[in-house]
């Protein structure tokens, strides 16, 4: 989770900048000798480790320098960008302007052709995502409801989400998120076998 300041504009450098993010923090933590790194452990070991968790928070702590830690290409977004708020019950979180900014990052991220590593983005609530990502695309195109959908499904190449209430980041817990219109068409597929 990022620890994001209230003004937009500064969204950015809370979730990418390894100074400032709470995964840099906590590599940080971990450099330190405290033992502050719940994200590290509950969400990214399995993805990052090597050989164990010990062996890997002992490579963290004493083998990694500091351009390990920036050539780290993760990062948290977040919906709602502040870590202790709360969304209000006749709010949306397409109303608000970080969840619109957070949305429009992944999409940019995604259409940024000079960046040659094809980015993952594994979502924790992926429809709320969704409508979001969905709402921030109609702002930026214009598009017709059809072809708005098939460009939002252009971007779900890139889109995973948890299989369980778990976040830890492994094979068997993170699944490819589908299609617009995939879910009726495996439905009526089924519909016309069973005849």
């Amino acid at each position: 989770m990022c620890l994001l300041k209230p003004e937009v504009n500064n969204y950015s450098q809370e979730v990418i900048s390894t100074d400032t993010n709470i995964l840099g923090q906590e590599l940080r933590n971990l450099k330190a000798g405290k033992s502050e790194h719940y994200y590290l452990d509950s969400y990214y070991f399995y993805l990052l480790h090597q050989d164990s968790k010990v062996k890997y928070y002992d490579f963290l702590k004493n083998g990694a320098d500091k351009t390990y830690f920036d050539n780290l290409k993760i990062c948290d977004l977040h919906l709602l960008a502040y870590q202790d708020a709360t969304l209000k019950t006749d709010k949306s979180y397409a109303d608000l302007k970080s969840a619109k900014y957070a949305a429009s990052l992944v999409i940019d991220r995604i259409l940024d052709f000079s960046i040659s590593a094809k980015p993952v983005f594994i979502f924790k609530n992926y429809d709320q995502w969704a409508q979001v990502i969905m709402q921030a695309l109609r702002e930026r195109t214009n598009l017709e409801d059809e072809e708005l959908a098939a460009k939002f499904n252009l971007l779900t190449d890139y889109f995973y989400e948890f299989s369980s209430n778990d976040s830890a980041i492994t094979k068997e817990n993170i699944h490819k998120v589908m299609k617009l219109g995939e879910y009726e068409e495996i439905s009526n597929y089924l519909k016309e076998v069973r005849g």
